[in-house]
């Protein structure tokens, strides 16, 4: 009961209106403690002709760090219009919970209406069907070791695969015998023009998914996602990069079993085969143990990169975690920056390999 009056009275800061709709308070407070040791390295700088040379050694650092893995806050809520149509909305903030700002930052925000026979129309800031459907099948989210850090990447110039954007309008389906569907446009990507005042739709993107879900036991998911930006003066390459994936997962008994490959091709002509099998196994209601492992091979990179990690869940409550996992990145790959904000730059890393241990509580409400 307080926590149905103090979400309406958040939502009332927001809107008045909306005091009166179905409104939820709902958050995230994840914090780890963590052991960051990044190796000695070696640096490549790229030449003109698009290939790469040993630049030097880079001597390596450690660190303890106090993190915050993606803790957030926010309300959304629903409003019926009539037996099948209902307004919606959800604001929802991360909170930096370990290095002192206030600041908040901009999480999945938007609008929309729904309807259990036509679906549901959004627009705002949210995921996209791409990332959406990548996460899916992450066993470390908000972690050490969460799958984003490889869909992520900005090789080259590239935008990433694992984006929220403003700007963004999107359709999901109802659930059709187990099958579900979500598109979205997106305007810009990236920050509007400062000088034009409004958004020119140089970044624009497209993005879709489908997935087929049986009885909770088995899924299946497949997206695409395109990206349109606007080409740096000197560049003569294309201004377009596109991705695909397909990832699947059986859950049974205990155990949970899932699979995805990723295909990039981006602006620099730099085409990304990324995969990664994941496997859980839960005892006792409340034990889960748990690791995961993904390979990335680039044309036009001197290396590939691969990221595992290795964890621990203990449920002390529906709403309440304990956790422990270790997490081994290579060639430069970090396994902190998605969902889990570690304290040492990722522009530090450049060839070298890094192990994490990290241990903390998660609480959700």
């Amino acid at each position: 009961m307080k926590k149905h009056i103090i979400a309406v009275a958040v939502a009332a800061a927001f809107a008045a209106p909306v005091a009166m709709a179905d409104t939820t308070l709902y958050g995230l407070a994840n914090m780890s403690l963590d052991y960051i040791d990044v190796g000695d390295g070696q640096t490549y700088k790229q030449n003109a002709n698009g290939t790469f040379t040993n630049d030097k050694i880079v001597a390596g650092s450690s660190n303890i760090n106090v993190q915050s893995g993606s803790s957030r806050l926010g309300v959304k809520g629903s409003e019926k219009i009539s037996n099948d149509l209902s307004a919606v909305y959800q604001a929802e903030f991360g909170v930096q919970m370990s290095d002192g700002t206030t600041a908040l930052t901009n999480r999945n925000q938007y609008v929309g209406l729904s309807s259990k026979s036509f679906g549901t129309f959004i627009a705002g800031r949210h995921d996209t069907p791409m990332k959406l459907a990548w996460s899916k099948y992450d066993l470390f989210g908000d972690q050490i070791g969460d799958n984003g850090n490889m869909s992520g990447h900005k090789y080259g110039t590239s935008a990433g695969f694992n984006l929220r954007t403003p700007n963004t309008v999107a359709y999901l389906t109802p659930n059709l015998a187990g099958f579900e569907a979500t598109l979205a446009y997106v305007a810009d990507h990236d920050a509007v023009d400062a000088t034009a005042g409004y958004d020119n739709n140089n970044n624009q993107a497209f993005s879709g998914s489908v997935g087929y879900t049986f009885k909770k036991l088995f899924s299946v998911v497949a997206a695409y996602e395109n990206h349109q930006q606007k080409a740096p003066a000197v560049s003569t390459k294309s201004t377009s990069e596109d991705a695909w994936m397909i990832g699947g997962g059986l859950t049974m008994a205990g155990f949970t079993v899932n699979a995805q490959y990723m295909g990039i091709e981006n602006f620099d002509d730099v085409k990304a085969d990324i995969w990664g099998l994941g496997a859980a196994y839960t005892f006792g209601k409340k034990h889960t143990v748990k690791g995961q492992y993904y390979n990335a091979e680039f044309d036009g990179y001197a290396d590939g990169k691969n990221m595992f990690a290795l964890g621990y869940d203990f449920a002390m409550s529906k709403q309440t975690t304990l956790f422990a996992a270790y997490a081994y990145g290579d060639n430069g790959q970090t396994t902190w920056g998605d969902g889990h904000e570690g304290k040492t730059p990722i522009s530090t890393m450049s060839d070298q390999d890094s192990n994490v241990f990290s241990v903390g509580m998660k609480y959700k409400f």
